[in-house]
């Protein structure tokens, strides 16, 4: 798939973000992969080159991305690697991010949840789970996948919902740092 995004060249259009996405996931997917197979090093470059935003894929770079899923797998990377004050700040910046953002309809307010749990304990991911409950229309399909899978963890039951708020990749992301907390 990298191959094949490298090659490709697509033109920019207003609100483009099918091809961004498949690069981001598929860069998370091996990230993770590697990440699975203890080969850190190889995990970290993947998830740096995940962050980029070449021209080839026709979307620019926005002001503010969220990148919660990348960085939370490169916290865990960098850790592994030794750097756990850089892990510690990137899991600071994932938390900041969800403060921040809590009105946004995404499953990546999970990763948000799963870095203050790591950061300050679950009783503070708790508190920002709430908050998130009451910032978050009901409507927020993704964010409320986000709500119940922190709350659930893997349950089997919500599979059916997680299929249609979220990639088969971030899905896959998600229930392995919720099983590895």
């Amino acid at each position: 798939t990298l191959g094949i995004l490298k090659m490709v060249n697509i033109l920019p259009y207003e609100h483009a973000k099918e091809s961004r996405q498949v690069y981001e996931r598929a860069h998370l997917a091996l990230a993770l992969s590697a990440y699975k197979k203890t080969s850190y090093k190889k995990a970290f470059e993947i998830l740096e080159q995940s962050k980029k935003w070449p021209e080839n894929i026709g979307v620019g770079k926005p002001f503010d991305p969220d990148e919660r899923a990348q960085d939370y797998l490169m916290a865990l990377t960098l850790d592994k690697l030794g750097n756990t004050e850089k892990a510690q700040n990137i899991l600071d910046s994932i938390v900041g991010y969800t403060e921040d953002h809590m009105t946004l309809n995404t499953v990546n307010h999970l990763f948000g949840l799963l870095a203050t749990e790591k950061r300050q304990g679950k009783e503070a991911g708790n508190q920002l789970a709430s908050e998130l409950a009451e910032a978050t229309d009901k409507n927020n399909k993704r964010s409320r996948m986000a709500l119940n899978l922190h709350q659930t963890g893997a349950d089997q039951s919500t599979k059916t919902d997680v299929a249609s708020a979220m990639s088969k990749e971030i899905y896959d992301l998600s229930l392995w740092a919720i099983k590895s907390k």
